[in-house]
């Protein structure tokens, strides 16, 4: 563990403890969740989001000489932090690992939409693992040109409370809350001259928090959202755009090798095992097993490129066959922590017989 990390593990647990608060009540004043911040105390995470340590400044009611410090402590070398941030000077958004495969419709789609600004306010909605957020990124990249002020990512992933969504946007702006004035109404000033673009990434968490979103675009003429949500926000002026998976082959026994080498499901598998395993070319030998796995994960981006991870060390036409069902015990785990859905549970088990290699 480096010394910069259990700098800022060490400081960060010597500030709640002069707050005077428990871990339970610094997750609750910041909206982290108490496991987030038992890993920060204990150095578990290595690097902090900025959004991270600003949330947790606010939370433990900081100055500017402790919130410089905590930022120091975290990232030893930045720049003390401004009062506000002058245009450009957002961070950048986050760089995908993986180039964005069968969406070149919906990309199309989307950039048109949010570029034109008629419509200020887009959702991008889908269950877990359809790729909204890699698609949102790929869709501000593209219309970047387009924002004279910027374009800034805010990542509403840590969050369980609504209250604190719009600090963490002010914290991604690098403003900070004016005396006598409500953050709805700063941002609103400081927005509404501004040609920008928000990105709010995992909202369904926060959805109490809709108004607010609502209300600051309303405000801000020139200031255009696009969200990613499990579920719409279902405000006024919101278009809400469904990612649905991606196409899975009609069926592999008929088609021919190209045409199911041309199916988005099945060129985002022999993309991504091909990147794991070098070698690794879709064949006839294993066309219909690739196929099969792409149909068993429901065209699911994510679960897809898990399973192709998998290819160095299991064949698809092993992974491929049948297997039992998952243990009782899992299903029942799945059921506190999350909905039970049918494409979880088939990710689940494809999962236990990669990994048991059975």
């Amino acid at each position: 563990m480096s010394s910069a990390t259990t700098s800022f593990a060490g400081l960060l647990r010597r500030l709640r403890t002069s707050a005077a608060l428990s871990q339970e009540e610094l997750a609750k004043r910041s909206g982290l969740s108490l496991r987030g911040i038992s890993d920060l105390e204990r150095g578990v995470r290595r690097a902090p989001h900025l959004t991270t340590i600003r949330v947790l400044a606010n939370g433990l009611g900081l100055g500017p000489a402790e919130r410089q410090a905590l930022l120091a402590a975290a990232r030893p070398g930045t720049a003390p932090e401004p009062a506000d941030a002058a245009p450009g000077d957002y961070p950048p958004l986050p760089l995908p690992l993986t180039p964005l495969l069968g969406r070149e419709r919906e990309l199309a789609t989307l950039a048109s939409l949010v570029r034109a600004g008629d419509i200020r306010l887009v959702t991008l909605t889908g269950a877990g693992g359809t790729g909204k957020t890699r698609l949102a990124l790929q869709v501000c990249a593209l219309v970047s040109s387009a924002f004279s002020d910027g374009v800034v990512f805010v990542d509403l992933t840590p969050l369980r409370e609504s209250e604190f969504v719009l600090p963490t946007i002010a914290a991604a702006l690098g403003m900070r809350e004016r005396p006598g004035q409500s953050l709805l109404d700063t941002l609103s000033r400081f927005l509404a001259p501004k040609r920008l673009l928000l990105l709010l990434d995992n909202c369904e968490q926060v959805l109490g928090a809709a108004p607010q979103i609502a209300a600051l675009v309303a405000a801000c003429p020139r200031l255009s959202v696009l969200a990613t949500s499990r579920a719409a926000l279902r405000v006024r002026g919101e278009r809400e755009a469904p990612l649905l998976p991606l196409p899975l082959p009609v069926s592999d026994h008929h088609s021919s090798l190209a045409e199911l080498a041309d199916v988005p499901s099945v060129a985002l598998f022999a993309k991504r095992a091909a990147a794991s395993q070098p070698s690794f070319f879709l064949s006839t030998d294993n066309a219909v097993a690739v196929a099969a796995i792409c149909r068993r994960l429901d065209g699911l981006p994510l679960a897809i490129e898990l399973a192709a991870a998998w290819v160095r060390v299991m064949p698809p036409r092993r992974a491929a066959r049948p297997s039992g069902a998952a243990p009782a015990h899992v299903d029942r785990r799945q059921s506190r922590s999350a909905p039970a859905t049918a494409h979880h549970a088939r990710c689940h088990r494809l999962e236990l017989r990669l990994a048991g290699g059975a």
